[in-house]
């Protein structure tokens, strides 16, 4: 039971979380923690990092940039937690979502604006693999902080390799808990069409089986809910309409589901 706090609408939106995720949407470590240096937590609750965002690209109008993944931002996040940069916090978030291979073809592909891909296409860098994420995870437990993953629905949705990186983080037992972000209110389980924008083949909430971190899935309230006891309400009843969903379906992993994340637009 837990919710992300965006830095630049600094609300929480349920009540009594377990987990606050700080989210800045940066994908360098170093921008990450001095974004989220002057958040104000709740008093209750663990502290969790977020590195990582959902677009190629940051929306300043005036000055965007690349801020998808890539080798060298990975391995800057392995070096800081490794000399201990990274300290008040009990567990580190990746949001992964995209990498510059991916943000290349999605813009050949012309579905840039799937994937927020503006910038010309060698802006962008090459692409983590999911063995180099697996010695970030590793990384993060050897300094005794927690693991999480989170991606868009099923699958990222502009990174060549996601599926590599999905099967490599659900089978790594240094990954606590992966959150995929179920944004459809209705029907649990969408999968998004990822191999529409990156050319890919992709896996579904059926491949999660046997995962070795818990599911935790991300919901967002419904539309025009302001109220904390009613969007707490709103997002344990999506949680509930999941897992009976899960149960129909067989998907073990997500009906043993612990608990959610809340996400405001």
């Amino acid at each position: 039971w837990g919710t992300w706090v965006k830095t630049w609408k600094p609300d929480p939106i349920i009540w009594h979380p377990d987990k606050v995720i700080c989210f800045s949407g940066w994908v360098d470590v170093e921008q990450a923690l001095g974004t989220c240096a002057g958040m104000v937590f709740p008093s209750r609750g663990e502290r969790w990092l977020s590195v990582g965002g959902g677009n190629c690209d940051s929306k300043n109008p005036s000055n965007p940039i690349d801020v998808s993944w890539n080798t060298a931002k990975v391995q800057k996040l392995i070096d800081t937690v490794k000399r201990g940069g990274i300290t008040g916090y009990a567990g580190i978030m990746l949001d992964l979502e995209t990498s510059g291979p991916g943000c290349k073809v999605a813009l050949q592909l012309s579905q840039g604006a799937r994937c927020g891909a503006k910038l010309k296409e060698d802006t962008y860098g090459d692409g983590p693999s999911a063995a180099l994420l697996q010695e970030a995870y590793a990384a993060i437990k050897a300094k005794g902080m927690k693991v999480g993953v989170t991606w868009s629905y099923n699958i990222p949705y502009c990174m060549m390799n996601a599926q590599e990186i999905v099967r490599g983080a659900l089978s790594d037992s240094n990954v606590d808990l992966i959150s995929p972000q179920m944004y459809a209110r209705g029907e649990a389980f969408t999968d998004a069409p990822a191999w529409r924008w990156n050319g890919q083949p992709t896996l579904g909430y059926a491949d999660y089986l046997g995962a070795k971190g818990s599911i935790v899935p991300t919901f967002k309230p419904a539309n025009g809910l302001t109220d904390v006891m009613e969007i707490s309400t709103d997002i344990a009843s999506q949680h509930g309409v999941m897992i009976d969903d899960a149960v129909s379906k067989g998907f073990t992993d997500f009906a043993n589901s612990p608990g959610c994340f809340a996400f405001q637009d």
